[in-house]
């Protein structure tokens, strides 16, 4: 899937100015901008003076290129979170928020760890702007295509920067160095970590990442990581919270597999496509039909007794379960019985979906793959659209929805978001693009 970011260079090389302090590297990569993916060019835009369309704005190169360098471990690796936003994540992933005087384009990059997200927004009107821009569109590449581009412009940026004679800048050290953890895989596990903690690079304390590397070697890495980008809690935690909040849990009791499910390229496949089929297929060898599940049903699956679903909450942090030595305990952190199903369905679906060697399993409030395909498996297997749309019969005002939500044992966002992504409903009403399955 094509991702392309390309300037035309507005200025004829000129050794004078290299030796010029501060504004060099802005005159030798001022460019016009234009952000392309093979959806949308996201920097469209309005000229008011001339009357015209372009594909973008007049900007300095070489500012975009340092703060896609300086944020990329957090551009690559820092989901979103459901619900709230980060401090300092905006200034990590808004285009607009890049500064320097210039009219930065309205993008905000988001990252499931699959796939990266561009969500494009129209800026807002102003009486001393020339340029309006446009996009308002979602575009999706997956984040090997991402990193292509980014290399691709960066590396464009120096050479304009070697035309100019222009060396030794903070650009070439960044991109030197960030070339450098990429291929280091211990290096580029850390950073990794780092920005799912929600830090800039040699922000974070390094006890912290290092305790989350070497609990991820205990737990598996790939849990642990979606742990950090959620709740700081190390494995000792974890543990003492499935002591404390947790439920006796047998895993070789319910199901564990699905023999059926084909293993696609996760990279050329939304998640939301990855859940609804497990659940589809777990609805066939259980020989379920579309009806509901019920509680008892739903708790035999998973391998837990039935009361796991009607306890009292017990202010657990993270919903998750843990497989140590033989002992399987299962925290729920939803209050309402509805709730604590769709937790249980989610971590039904990261037995079957994750990696098999993971002792650990969340679902957590994070916007990953990983998390996408449990929410998507659950809305499915709990309440599949098939059913649903039979049982409303068009009628998709909130009585009905909630109605049909009552009768699946599902929350009625449940039944919203099932009808949104189905295209069933407007997508307005869930406010946050980035929440929808992807």
């Amino acid at each position: 899937m094509a991702f392309r970011i390309a300037a035309r260079w507005l200025r004829e090389p000129d050794n004078n100015i290299a030796g010029l302090p501060g504004s060099a590297v802005d005159e030798a990569t001022l460019g016009a901008l234009s952000i392309e993916t093979e959806q949308e060019t996201l920097t469209r835009a309005w000229d008011r003076k001339t009357k015209e369309w372009r594909d973008g704005a007049n900007l300095s190169m070489y500012g975009l290129a340092e703060w896609l360098v300086w944020n990329w471990w957090r551009l690559r690796w820092e989901p979103t979170h459901e619900g709230r936003w980060r401090e300092g994540w905006r200034d990590a992933h808004d285009l607009a928020g890049i500064g320097g005087g210039w009219l930065w384009p309205n993008v905000t990059v988001h990252t499931d760890g699959v796939h990266i997200l561009f969500v494009a927004k129209p800026s807002q009107p102003a009486s001393t702007e020339l340029l309006n821009y446009t996009a308002d569109h979602v575009s999706v590449i997956p984040a090997a295509t991402f990193e292509d581009g980014i290399g691709r412009f960066v590396k464009s940026v120096l050479n304009r920067l070697d035309e100019w004679s222009i060396d030794n800048t903070d650009l070439h050290t960044m991109w030197g160095e960030l070339t450098t953890e990429r291929d280091d895989p211990e290096l580029s596990s850390y950073r990794k970590l780092e920005a799912c903690l929600g830090f800039d690079p040699d922000e974070a304390e390094s006890e912290t990442v290092e305790r989350f590397l070497a609990d991820g070697n205990a737990l598996g890495e790939a849990a642990m990581t979606e742990i950090a980008a959620d709740q700081p809690l190390s494995a000792q935690d974890l543990r003492r919270e499935a002591q404390r909040a947790g439920f006796d849990t047998n895993p070789s009791n319910g199901v564990q597999t699905l023999a059926e499910l084909q293993q696609d390229d996760r990279s050329r496949v939304p998640a939301w496509r990855i859940g609804v089929d497990a659940a589809r297929c777990l609805r066939r060898v259980t020989n379920w039909g579309t009806g509901p599940v019920s509680d008892r049903q739903l708790a035999e699956l998973y391998g837990v007794q039935e009361r796991i679903l009607k306890s009292p909450n017990r202010n657990a942090r993270v919903a998750f379960a843990l497989n140590e030595n033989g002992d399987g305990r299962t925290v729920l952190r939803a209050k309402r019985t509805t709730g604590r199903r769709f937790e249980l369905a989610r971590l039904l679906a990261d037995r079957l979906l994750a990696d098999e060697s993971d002792r650990l399993h969340p679902a957590t409030h994070t916007h990953t793959y990983r998390q996408k395909m449990q929410r998507a498996f659950a809305g499915e297997f709990l309440c599949p659209i098939d059913s649903l749309t039979d049982h409303l019969k068009e009628d998709y005002s909130d009585d009905a929805k909630e109605e049909a939500a009552n009768k699946f044992r599902v929350s009625p966002l449940t039944v919203t978001t099932l009808l949104v992504n189905n295209g069933l409903t407007d997508r307005d009403e869930i406010h946050d693009r980035s929440t929808l399955a992807t």
